[in-house]
């Protein structure tokens, strides 16, 4: 549905059994190479839609793009600044969630939440 766009997220589907700290930890590794422990990091996004929800963190950490390891159904990784992230957004090469366009607005509102 979303291809040849920008996405900022690890996601997917929270197994039976999985809390849902686990299934972000798993989705994040399985995707990023990235092992983080997201027990005592709360989510702070809860977003709703037709087919289901979005639960999600936000987490600062220092990471050279050389040390992710890509899932096959990630092309590619890079970072951005706000400006270009919005500018990204402005030409469609991004996927347009519904609170795009306040993400860092609404990530610099819960700093208690950095790595």
């Amino acid at each position: 549905m979303w291809a040849n766009r920008w996405d900022y997220n690890a996601s997917g589907v929270v197994s039976k059994g999985e809390e849902l700290f686990q299934a972000a930890e798993r989705e994040l590794l399985e995707e990023t190479g990235l092992l983080i422990d997201l027990r005592d990091i709360p989510s702070r996004l809860t977003v709703s839609f037709e087919e289901g929800w979005n639960e999600i963190y936000f987490i600062t950490k220092n990471v050279a793009l050389e040390d992710l390891n890509l899932q096959e159904e990630v092309s590619e990784m890079n970072w951005v600044t706000e400006s270009e992230y919005l500018n990204m957004l402005s030409k469609n090469e991004f996927i347009p969630y519904i609170y795009a366009k306040s993400i860092y607005d609404f990530y610099r509102s819960q700093n208690e939440s950095l790595y």
